[in-house]
């Protein structure tokens, strides 16, 4: 079990019964569908395929820029 996970885990210890059956509900619903697959929305299906339209016009960027890209944002 990780840190953070057991932290949270302790303070639900802490809260009154009926949010700890939220919280367990909520976790036992992301346990059930968590191998689903992700419903996208149509805003983000039109910037998904204005990608792949961009890549086979052959608009990308180089290695090298995307790395200076990150570099600028400290990652």
């Amino acid at each position: 079990m990780t840190k953070l996970l057991d932290e949270v885990l302790e303070k639900l210890r802490t809260l009154p019964e009926a949010d700890q059956e939220a919280a367990a509900e909520f976790l036992a619903n992301f346990m059930a569908h968590r191998d689903e697959p992700e419903e996208l929305d149509a805003e983000t299906i039109a910037a998904i395929e204005e990608g792949l339209a961009q890549v086979e016009r052959g608009e990308v960027r180089s290695e090298e820029d995307m790395a200076e890209f990150f570099r600028r944002r400290g990652a």
